[in-house]
């Protein structure tokens, strides 16, 4: 898990990116782009030395986590390491001009809940990735059969302990036996590696008492008897930092043995839980192939020939291919047509999935992100995922009417795709428009109505998603009486709307006491109080965070109905959030700029001519790290400014923070200019 940029893709095709022959993503637009954003899941079966295991890449949390060595620990790590909860592992990768691995084990160490330790030392030089050391049995970067490195050249160094002996079997010899270059610092580097070695044997003799004591005694420790304890301990809390290059292909193979040796299997981890359909009862799913079958749909997207791909990992239990399953969330039953192992545009066809299984599941045509599927006999629900909320919108438009049609079809599938892409129909101006998590985000979206759908389409500006919310409490009622002759139109209705903290949503509650109000209208009053919320009063954004009390009322015999109920509930939260003091807030975003010292000052500067707030600068070698809190309309461009003020030596990343008031006389403008004043 990473930001953008970040080598996670380059990392899974060793160094095929930078070539654009992507194996996990067949788009063209990603291939041409060099980022893997929202990629396809990759099953891949390892054969680790004399046993075979399987190895599944896929686009979920709770894998190894690669930080990039050339800036250090980015502001999308440490967003992604906090929304991540446990951690199981980290990697360094190093091998582009600039990368400094010891810059990034130590900003590594700043993420916060995790004890880390670092397994690999040293990296690259002017460009050149030269070497690293071990600290277990694995053959590193350079060694004979590692790639261009063992053609270069270099020398082999042996050490004798403090006993006179080679350290050939131990751990300590088989760091000591790198080649560490050609160069004349290979004695400062096989000192650093040593030293390395002997932190990381302590680390871990601090929690077995054998080894301690064979350390102190001066024995020399086997890499067979220091596997198991950083498994144990990675299990638990530790979390395993590996260095290496993934485009030069040096530090691949040990991350791997590393994944298959350190990180838990299924059967390590604790039985996952869930609900009963009702919801009040938690039950539990071991992962064993003998527990009733359990799943959760973590990725849906439309391949063209097989049609909707659900991606499916199992936590419990066994399921065949031609299988009914059970989708508690909608109550429905769905037979499985095709089971397939993902390799991107490739695909095998099994014949079972078992628990701890990540498998594509053709057929299901209801199933959704998120979605939990399950025996029918053991119904359960295991916990949701939760999507951020899109912060910025555009409208599209189709060319022509031939693209109509097309459009609809395409960004229907999309949505189902995507849980962070939106997409509504602007009541006043009948305008589509879609929103999404960034410009980046929408960019990719747009080029694929384009490359898959044959969408010509014309796209406004990004727009900001606004919000409005209230500051006061208000007491209003509204009155919808119509006569027409006939049989008429009646409802009354008195409520009081109340402001909530930050982030808590909308609430409805019903405190209509002694009838004054009929029962079966009162659902019609909250679906007309939730209709005016979604169209606030300044600007028609939605209000957020308030809670409505429907307090007393009036009906007629003959002419009360639904509607009149429905319309009479919309007057009255109208006329009270007029009284309660509306306000506008606009989205903050989190943003790191990474920037060298001599352009801070300049940097600082444009992000307060922003309506920004620098929360911090952190030293990080030649850069400055700063971190501060920007409105996202300030904030289109910024990419273009950024390289323009810094000659292109600066990086930055940008991630939602929350909404906030937007300062009254920028709220004066915005309002205007969307009433068209």
């Amino acid at each position: 898990m990473a930001h953008i940029d970040a080598g996670k893709t380059t990392t899974t095709e060793t160094g095929a990116v930078l070539y654009r022959h992507h194996l996990q993503d067949r788009r063209g637009a990603r291939r041409n782009r060099g980022d893997g954003l929202d990629g396809p899941g990759t099953g891949a079966g390892h054969h680790h030395h004399l046993r075979r295991h399987d190895v599944h890449v896929a686009r979920q949390p709770n894998q190894y986590h690669r930080h990039p060595g050339a800036c250090g620990l980015h502001g999308g790590s440490r967003t992604i390491a906090a929304r991540a909860g446990r951690r199981r592992g980290r990697v360094r990768c190093g091998g582009r001009r600039g990368a400094a691995i010891r810059d990034g084990l130590a900003s590594g160490r700043q993420v916060p809940g995790a004890a880390h330790l670092f397994r690999e030392q040293d990296g690259p030089r002017g460009g050149r990735f030269r070497a690293y050391a071990d600290a277990d049995s694995r053959e590193a970067p350079g060694e004979p059969g590692g790639g261009p490195a063992s053609a270069r050249g270099g020398r082999r160094f042996r050490r004798r302990d403090r006993s006179g002996r080679h350290e050939g079997g131990s751990i300590s010899g088989r760091i000591a036996r790198r080649r560490i270059g050609a160069r004349g610092d290979s004695g400062r580097r096989l000192d650093e590696a040593t030293a390395a070695r002997e932190a990381l044997i302590e680390k871990v003799c601090e929690v077995d008492d054998r080894l301690l004591e064979k350390y102190l005694h001066g024995e020399p420790i086997a890499a067979e008897e220091i596997v198991p304890i950083l498994r144990r301990r990675t299990i638990e809390s530790l979390v395993p930092v590996l260095c290496g290059s993934a485009f030069r292909n040096k530090g691949v193979q040990p991350l791997i043995d590393a994944v298959v040796d350190y990180l838990p299997s299924p059967a390590d981890i604790p039985a996952v839980t869930g609900t009963a359909p009702d919801g009040d009862t938690v039950l539990e799913r071991p992962a064993r192939d003998e527990a009733p079958f359990s799943a959760l749909a973590f990725k849906i997207m439309t391949d063209p020939y097989v049609g909707q791909l659900a991606f499916i990992r199992v936590y419990s239990g066994v399921m065949a291919s031609g299988a009914t399953i059970y989708n508690p969330r909608l109550g429905r039953r769905e037979r499985i047509g095709r089971l397939l192992k993902m390799h991107a545009n490739k695909r095998e066809d099994i014949q079972q999935v078992y628990s701890g299984d990540i498998a594509a599941a053709v057929g299901l045509k209801t199933v959704g992100t998120g979605d939990t599927i399950c025996d029918r006999a053991h119904p359960v629900l295991l916990e949701t995922m939760e999507f951020p909320t899109p912060v910025i919108t555009l409208a599209i438009e189709p060319k022509t009417k031939a693209d109509q049609e097309k459009l609809g079809q395409g960004l229907a599938k999309l949505t189902t795709e995507d849980p962070t892409f939106q997409v509504r129909t602007d009541d006043e101006t009948g305008q589509v428009v879609v929103s999404g998590m960034g410009e980046l985000h929408l960019e990719i979206i747009v080029d694929r109505l384009r490359r898959e759908f044959g969408v010509a389409a014309t796209v406004g500006r990004p727009q900001v998603a606004y919000r409005e919310t209230l500051t006061r409490p208000a007491l209003a009622e509204g009155r919808y009486v119509k006569q027409t002759g006939g049989r008429g139109q009646y409802g009354h209705v008195k409520l009081r709307v109340v402001p909530r903290p930050a982030g808590d949503g909308f609430v409805f509650e019903n405190r209509i006491f002694g009838g004054a109000i009929p029962k079966e209208f009162i659902a019609s009053v909250e679906a007309g109080v939730r209709e005016a919320v979604t169209t606030g009063i300044l600007a028609g954004y939605p209000i957020e965070d308030v809670v409505v009390t429907l307090l007393d009322g009036s009906s007629h015999d003959v002419d009360s109905s639904e509607m009149a109920f429905k319309i009479a509930g919309s007057m009255a939260f109208r006329n009270a959030a007029r009284q309660a003091v509306p306000v506008l807030l606009e989205p903050i975003m989190k943003v790191e700029v990474v920037v060298p010292e001599v352009y801070m000052g300049d940097i600082i500067a444009d992000i307060n001519a922003r309506r920004g707030r620098v929360k911090s600068m952190e030293a990080h070698g030649g850069t400055q790290i700063i971190n501060a809190r920007v409105p996202l309309s300030e904030m289109f461009g910024y990419a273009t400014e950024l390289r323009s003020r810094t000659q292109g030596r600066a990086t930055y990343t940008m991630h939602f923070d929350r909404y906030d008031q937007v300062p009254p006389a920028v709220s004066e403008e915005i309002v205007a200019r969307i009433q068209g004043r």
